[in-house]
């Protein structure tokens, strides 16, 4: 495992190279949640009785929309916008996805229920790819064996390590302990499916409660609610590169799409990061280019196609897995 020294978190705001990627300020959106997370499905939201909306008007461009609409179901503690459908875990912890979302039914059409149980998921916007904390600590990765689905542990992924939260987008799968202190798991920048180097975590400077990973750059809040963000590959350097923003807020979500950021505060207030510039054309380029990649790893996963499963090697673990219901 790579280990950096310790180093304070750098507290000024970063050099006009950064700006379309942290904005310049934050607009408060009407109405109230406790979590919120935004991708190509739009922005989704869970407030404190465990109700899931989604932001009318946001699919497919992840914009602040017109307005919170309910979504049925069971009461959610959490939410993850992926590539294609949307993935909760209940008050208990129980796996659910939506499906069925699209253009016309923004909302989707149903909950399915899958198996496992989970501290947190996240569900990459640009790739698809999810990955959880298990009750233990422990983290896992979702894999594709059609016509099935299951949950692999990553045995070899730090042994004896208890995580809190996970996140993965273009800039790779990065994991907070239960101390805090944050992890990356190197082979993963720039392919979030992947199941990285065998043994592969680096320890990157600093704490926080929560972290969010977009595409060029991760968000992190700490324990006092203040707001950083760090640039690059974190296995290519030895440098702190924390840096502050303005403002104040429990935790935040980035899309591994466009970089859009949202927010809550500690009271439920819900925030849209403004001025982040996500329609670059190599960004177009890139997210083009990964849904291309994606689809090609889908049909090469396809037994019928002489394809198979690359799960990393031979001590992951399956938990869970086979059953799976719907209800509406």
């Amino acid at each position: 495992m790579q280990v950096y020294g310790k180093k304070k978190l750098i507290s000024h705001v970063s050099s006009q190279d950064d700006s379309k990627f942290i904005g310049n300020g934050w607009e408060r959106i009407p109405g109230r949640n406790t979590y919120v997370s935004v991708g190509k499905l739009g922005v989704w939201g869970v407030n404190s009785a465990g109700e899931v909306y989604y932001r009318v008007g946001s699919y497919g461009n992840e914009g602040k929309g017109t307005g919170w609409k309910k979504v049925d179901g069971t009461p959610m503690k959490h939410i993850s916008v992926g590539r294609d459908i949307v993935w909760a875990l209940n008050t208990h912890g129980g796996v659910h996805k939506r499906i069925g979302v699209s253009s016309a039914n923004p909302g989707g059409l149903s909950w399915e229920v899958m198996e496992g149980s989970f501290r947190t998921l996240h569900a990459s916007s640009s790739s698809g790819a999810v990955w959880g904390v298990g009750s233990s600590g422990r983290i896992f990765k979702l894999v594709k064996e059609p016509p099935r689905e299951r949950w692999r542990r990553l045995g070899y992924v730090a042994r004896g390590l208890k995580f809190n939260s996970i996140s993965a987008g273009r800039s790779g799968v990065w994991a907070v302990h239960d101390s805090g202190l944050i992890y990356h798991l190197r082979g993963t920048y720039g392919n979030e499916d992947s199941f990285g180097e065998r043994g592969g975590l680096t320890l990157v400077p600093g704490r926080f409660k929560h972290l969010s990973v977009g595409n060029g750059i991760v968000w992190g809040t700490n324990s006092k609610g203040e707001i950083y963000y760090w640039r690059g590959d974190p296995t290519t350097t030895r440098e702190n590169k924390w840096k502050k923003i303005d403002g104040n807020k429990a935790y935040v979500h980035v899309s591994s799409t466009t970089n859009h950021l949202w927010g809550v505060n500690g009271i439920g207030h819900v925030y849209m990061r403004t001025g982040i510039s996500s329609s670059t054309a190599k960004m177009k380029r890139e997210n083009e280019v990964e849904e291309t990649l994606q689809t090609l790893r889908d049909v090469l996963e396809d037994p019928g196609c002489g394809g198979g499963s690359r799960d990393g090697g031979g001590d992951e673990r399956a938990v869970r897995h086979g059953t799976r219901r719907r209800h509406g």
